[in-house]
């Protein structure tokens, strides 16, 4: 069992959260807020009458939860950190045990008193309680929602997640703590989470991107790139490929999709890997014990076979996988370290969507100086003004996007007074002598600058 320590930079955060009954925890992705979280839990299960429920929205980002380990905390403590109760296993009653755990006390051990659950499993088991029930599962209980920008809690609209965390923010329990963690703390239909009288109660914890970009000790410069193809992708993901043997992870096209060309996706796959294996020079996933005799490999997790075992062995030998296939996984809390190269087939309109895959690269590493983003764009200028509107819709969004980034690890400052000849020169984060453009905005403003922009891009 390994012996895990707060960084400073996670202490501060600690400090900040630990003891409050609502918090928002907003950090890069990399940052480690899966472990700040265990850190925060173990603290509270050190009261014997405290329950702990940490969700998740997909069984692949719990292995951050539920590996076993010793903690420090700050007070010098240590802790050990395990969650036996871990439903996002091959429980086939996932909702009863989750129920049943709610409403019994609380058991002797730490580890007992700790529940490790899905999204989905959270609200069918609260939404099989009453009211007088759900007030009384409220009370003494941490609630850990990890990647809770799924939660739509707002007046406006309200999903089956939603709706439960009203509930149980509703009860007004004094006993009950809740904590909210993401990266990015909005919702990609522009919804709010939670409305504002509920997000009022809650502390936010946060370290803008510049800040962490700053504490990176490997990883020192980044690229977004965008790349034009005419027919098929492969010529040009042949290129991108030869260009070095980085670890890469490719977004691949769903069923259906025109980059398909009307062939199946499992033929199109198929024809993937092997471009991928030839050029990386790697060797396609058989099984768990022949990749790890393999010096590279190419880890397909398009294909539904054999998925646990290759996301046990990307998370436990990264060092050997060359590159990874995949269409809708491996985007929020999916960890691979190593990788530093992104060739997205199919880029989406979604900024959620767009940041969770960036994210996947940020995961500071040795040996990864440089980290690569590749949209891939077809050529459209054979097709009709329609299509040729709505490919450059979604190629505006993506530029939009790169500058947003820039501007996050850079942010753009511009000078309020003249240069001095003489004396010390300023820093150019002086409030005094600078300000940040970008931040000089309202929302408002930000939005009309953008939309004007778009009208005169399709004009």
């Amino acid at each position: 069992m390994t012996t895990w320590n707060l960084r400073d930079y996670q202490q501060d955060a600690y400090e900040t959260a630990d003891g409050q009954s609502r918090v928002i925890v907003n950090m890069p992705t990399g940052w480690g807020k899966s472990f700040l979280l265990c850190a925060l839990a173990a603290s509270d299960l050190r009261n014997p009458s405290r329950k702990v429920v940490i969700c998740v929205p997909q069984r692949i980002i719990a292995k951050g939860f539920s590996q076993k380990k010793k903690i420090i905390l700050p007070d010098g403590e240590i802790v050990e950190w395990s969650v036996p109760r871990n439903l996002c296993g091959t429980s086939t009653a996932k909702v009863d045990e989750l129920t049943d755990f709610l409403l019994a006390g609380p058991a002797k051990s730490a580890a007992r008193r700790v529940v490790l659950t899905t999204h989905m499993t959270l609200s069918y088991a609260l939404n099989r309680l009453s009211d007088d029930e759900l007030a009384e599962v409220a009370d003494e209980t941490t609630y850990v929602i990890d990647e809770s920008h799924h939660i739509s809690a707002s007046e406006q609209n309200r999903n089956v997640l939603g709706e439960q965390i009203v509930r149980i923010l509703d009860t007004g329990s004094e006993g009950l703590k809740m904590w909210l963690a993401t990266a990015y703390f909005f919702r990609g239909d522009h919804l709010p989470i939670i409305s504002e009288t509920h997000l009022s109660e809650f502390t936010r914890v946060h370290v803008p991107f510049d800040e962490y970009w700053q504490i990176l000790k490997h990883i020192k410069s980044y690229s977004y790139d965008f790349v034009a193809y005419k027919g098929t992708v492969f010529k040009e993901l042949q290129h991108l490929l030869q260009q070095s043997a980085t670890p890469t992870i490719i977004y691949c096209p769903p069923e259906g999709h025109k980059m398909l060309l009307g062939k199946s996706k499992a033929k199109f796959v198929a024809r993937l890997q092997q471009t991928v294996c030839d050029c990386l020079d790697a060797t396609p996933w058989t099984s768990f014990d022949e990749a790890l005799r393999q010096e590279a490999v190419v880890v397909d997790l398009v294909v539904t076979e054999q998925r646990t075992e290759k996301i046990r062995f990307v998370a436990e030998h990264g060092n050997r996988v060359a590159a990874i296939l995949t269409v809708g996984m491996f985007r929020e809390g999916a960890d691979w370290v190593e990788a530093a190269r992104i060739i997205d087939l199919v880029p989406t309109n979604s900024d959620q969507d767009r940041l969770q895959r960036f994210g996947r690269l940020v995961r500071d590493c040795r040996g990864k100086r440089h980290i690569s983003y590749f949209n891939l764009f077809p050529l459209v200028v054979e097709q009709n003004e329609e299509e040729r509107r709505r490919q450059l819709t979604k190629l505006y969004a993506h530029f939009h996007a790169s500058l947003v980034l820039e501007n996050a690890v850079e942010p753009v400052r511009v000078r309020l007074r003249p240069r001095p000849k003489h004396g010390p020169k300023e820093e150019a984060g002086d409030p005094k002598s600078h300000f940040n453009l970008l931040g000089e905005f309202s929302e408002a403003e930000q939005e009309q600058i953008i939309r004007d922009t778009y009208e005169s891009l399709l004009k």
